[in-house]
């Protein structure tokens, strides 16, 4: 073997076919590990020789190509080279809830699809969202009273501002674990708590919290789907939809199933995050599109939540932002949140909406 060249595959190789072979043992090795890990969302491509490989990005059945440039080195000499892979398939950056509707309609995921997309994102996070407290929430709403920034602070709050009573029989429309619910539970006499959430692993955990609060027997919880609920007509007073309703594709089929369950002159309140309407860059469509694919929801504005609403036979008695209200929770990347991504110009802001149900 000659001095100062490396032996490859058993041979040395020859000096003007150093940079043809590294790129195709990195093509070759890159897209079969690929084709064998699809079902991952992020995939660091790499072969031997390599410092830096290609990576590819899943989102909702896409791959999109975000770094294409690999460094080969052989003894002392460093080459950078630019890997002509090709994109598999480019992914739209305009988007709404409308066109992830169509999107659904096409067969690139049903509903049921997107539902279990939903259950698997919420198997993956829960732990994740537990280390700080058994409410899962992407901000804690405070307001003048607020002694401080925890989420008993928020929990006092939504309590106050959605107006629950003593004896009222309240649904938790999206519940997670129950946190919140059994917080209502604990400062309001005599109130009466049901949630519904669609994840069973969720729920396992907050059929223990239950257990081993002192409202045990005022609390409950199921596996569900809020758009099909299994409880009677008209056994609800109030409604929360605590950072839960933007996950609907289907907002007056899920507001017209509260409709049936709730009395008349019964209340619904939203807290949730919201698109922000009006006209966008291509950044902010892009990165709104990157938001709603990782995350798993349709994210809508607030205008067209408080739309579906008034087509269900509500009467909407208040929409407001509540973002200077809002304390963003500690960030994701602090405690290991899967899929987290950083989003500098995110259109998003926090929302409230209060409607009641029109007595027939």
């Amino acid at each position: 073997m000659q001095a100062g060249l490396p032996r490859r595959f058993g041979n040395p190789i020859p000096h003007r076919h150093r940079k043809v072979d590294a790129w195709r043992h990195h093509f070759r090795v890159s897209i079969d590990r690929l084709r064998h890990k699809l079902n991952r969302r992020t995939i660091p491509l790499r072969s031997s020789g390599h410092r830096r490989g290609t990576r590819y990005t899943r989102m909702a059945g896409d791959f999109v190509r975000s770094q294409v440039i690999s460094r080969v080195g052989y003894g002392r000499s460093l080459r950078r080279t630019c890997m002509p892979i090709p994109f598999l398939r480019m992914v739209p950056c305009q988007w709404d809830l409308e066109s992830m509707k169509n999107r659904v309609a096409e067969g690139l995921g049903s509903a049921q699809w997107w539902k279990e997309e939903q259950i698997r994102y919420w198997s993956e996070t829960t732990d994740h969202y537990l280390k700080f407290g058994t409410t899962i929430q992407a901000g804690i709403l405070c307001d003048d009273d607020s002694e401080g920034q925890s989420y008993d602070d928020n929990n006092r709050t939504i309590v106050k501002r959605s107006g629950l009573r003593s004896g009222q029989v309240v649904l938790d429309a999206g519940c997670g674990v129950c946190g919140p619910a059994l917080y209502a539970a604990l400062h309001v006499p005599d109130l009466e708590v049901h949630g519904i959430t669609i994840s069973s692993y969720q729920a396992q955990i907050a059929q223990k919290l239950i257990a081993d609060s002192p409202a045990a027997g005022r609390v409950c919880v199921q596996v569900g789907d809020y758009h099909e609920l299994p409880f009677p007509d008209r056994k609800f007073d109030c409604v929360l939809f605590l950072e839960s309703a933007g996950y609907s594709f289907q907002l007056e089929k899920l507001f017209a199933e509260i409709s049936r369950v709730l009395r008349d002159d019964g209340k619904v309140y939203i807290k949730d995050v919201f698109c922000r309407a009006g006209e966008m860059t291509v950044q902010e469509w892009k990165q709104i599109d990157a938001f709603r694919r990782i995350y798993v929801q349709p994210t809508p504005p607030m205008e067209d939540m408080a739309a579906a609403l008034a087509a269900t036979g509500f009467t909407v008695t208040s929409v407001l932002d509540l973002t200077p209200m809002i304390i963003p929770k500690p960030t994701e990347a602090k405690f290991g949140l899967p899929r987290f991504r950083t989003f500098p110009v995110l259109p998003i802001h926090w929302g409230e909406i209060v409607a009641t149900k029109t007595a027939n």
